[in-house]
């Protein structure tokens, strides 16, 4: 048996980000600490997992969990350590199966599955860590143990301890320290920032390399990377503020990329789909997002009525051309009736030429510098500064030139997809969708208690002096979901949920201008 603790919360600072989390309920890679820890399970282990008494697990992570056959048992949050796995013991009641202990906060690579041993590791932090004999290694967070009954009775001899109660056991059992390959500490929010650093991403049109201070973008696409890259570098004074500082950029081989400084920061993605932040927070982030967008706002080029007509390409344009793929590729018809959630919608094609009508064209009230992809997963904020830093521009024009400029209501857009159209619940997988029958289907997210306060705040924000009516965002919104259908050809379950998001949203957006 393996029994992952994560009974108490995390520490002070990382729940000042994150909210009250559990240490393996902590973001990593778009994931929960817990789906990486479990990945490194024999198939055929019985996995214990003890979170706090007080924790509510979503339903989502209660499904996840039980499918992989995982034991939850919720646990006193106050209890030491070793009084929380004497209780977890006193519950299991295993007998001479062996038994293993990871720590609720700690990643490796691989696990060592041999009886009677446990990890060591040297600290980066100066912090009172839990120590080994050898005084220079601390312990890392996993231990073998061939016998539970004497670890058990080892508990109970030494008050609960469960450093003194290890100790004791390995004086009665020939035990041995190990180094595991590749220590993660995500405990402490410095190790925690480190250790996801450490944990490289990989998407299949970008690599990057992350090294202690920078971030190397690569792409085979050589004018995105140096779009991106120009976008930053031509940036005016009072918007560095929001930017990472670009330190090199250029071509290496069949590659483009460009190296800019690593933020220790978290996404908004992450603290919207994982974290449990209060409404207050929310509304000190999005009020963060406002300010970005009003000083955005406030430079113009100079020939703005040339961009203003180039960015209507932006809008149905683009969207009637990918839909149009996707269809034809898919044999989604274009011309026929939906239900979404219960609500008839009219056909695609009926939809875009609503939306089309309703959006205003060549409106230089709007044209602006623009990021151009303000999704959440594309935004960090700094709780110290409580600012925000923005990465991947677009900087491009709709008709493929380098340039900063745009239209605010697009990035106003893309960052309501996020909010609004729970983009980056959709792209976690965290969504329940049903067919009912062709052009029947049902929606549904499974989100945190003070998603909708935020939302209902946000509908009620402005942005650059205009309230997202004005904006147009709902109709833009929708022609977003709508236009990414094609760019997701190889996740055909996500093509279905982004089909059915659209028309969630235009349901919607019909409701609210009734």
């Amino acid at each position: 048996m393996i029994l992952i603790t994560s009974a108490a919360y995390c520490s002070p600072a990382l729940v000042a980000e994150f909210g009250k989390l559990p240490p393996c309920m902590l973001p990593v890679q778009n994931k929960r600490l817990y789906e990486h820890q479990l990945a490194l399970m024999p198939p055929d282990m019985h996995v214990v997992l003890t979170l706090p008494q007080s924790y509510n697990l979503s339903e989502y992570d209660s499904k996840k969990l039980s499918a992989q056959g995982v034991e939850v048992l919720y646990i006193n949050e106050n209890l030491s350590l070793g009084a929380s796995v004497y209780e977890a013991l006193k519950r299991c009641d295993i007998t001479d199966e062996p038994f293993y202990i990871l720590h609720g906060d700690t990643l490796f690579s691989r696990l060592d599955f041999k009886a009677d041993v446990y990890a060591v590791a040297k600290p980066e932090d100066d912090y009172t860590w839990a120590k080994s004999e050898d005084s220079e290694k601390v312990y890392a967070g996993w231990f073998a143990f061939s016998d539970v009954k004497d670890f058990e009775s080892a508990l109970r001899l030494n008050e609960l301890s469960f450093v003194k109660s290890h100790e004791w056991y390995a004086k009665q059992h020939d035990v041995q320290d190990i180094e595991l390959p590749d220590w993660l500490d995500f405990g402490l929010v410095n190790s925690y920032y480190r250790s996801c650093s450490r944990m490289t991403t990989q998407r299949a049109f970008n690599d990057l390399k992350i090294s202690r201070y920078g971030v190397r973008k690569f792409s085979r696409d050589k004018l995105k990377m140096r779009a991106e890259a120009e976008w930053f570098k031509s940036l005016p004074y009072d918007l560095r503020h929001y930017a990472p500082a670009v330190w090199d950029c250029g071509e290496n081989q069949e590659k483009g990329f460009y190296e800019i400084e690593y933020f220790y920061n978290s996404t908004l993605a992450n603290l919207w789909v994982f974290g449990e932040n209060p409404f207050t927070t929310w509304k000190e982030i999005l009020g963060a997002c406002a300010e970005f967008f009003a000083d955005e706002h406030k430079h113009q080029p100079q020939n703005i009525e040339e961009v203003a007509k180039d960015n209507d390409s932006l809008f149905v344009a683009k969207t009637k051309q990918r839909l149009a793929t996707f269809c034809n590729n898919t044999g989604v018809p274009m011309n026929e009736v939906w239900k979404m959630n219960g609500n008839i919608t009219p056909s695609l094609n009926a939809i875009l030429d609503e939306l089309d009508s309703v959006i205003s064209k060549q409106d230089i009230r709007f044209v602006s510098l623009m990021h151009g992809d303000t999704c959440f997963s594309n935004i960090l904020y700094d709780f110290k500064s409580k600012s925000i830093k923005v990465i991947d521009p677009r900087g491009l024009s709709a008709d493929g030139q380098l340039s900063v400029w745009g239209d605010v209501r697009y990035d106003v857009a893309k960052l309501a997809h996020s909010v609004l159209g729970m983009y980056d619940y959709i792209i976690g997988g965290r969504y329940s969708y049903h067919e009912v029958a062709p052009r029947d289907m049902l929606l549904s997210f499974d989100t945190h208690p003070t998603i909708k306060e935020i939302q209902n705040y946000f509908k009620q924000m402005q942005f650059a002096g205009y309230t997202i009516t004005e904006l147009q965002v709902y109709p833009i919104m929708i022609l977003l979901f709508l236009s990414m259908l094609p760019l997701h050809a190889d996740r055909p379950d996500r093509q279905k949920a982004f089909l059915a998001n659209a028309l969630r949203l235009y349901v919607e957006y019909k409701h609210s201008i009734q």
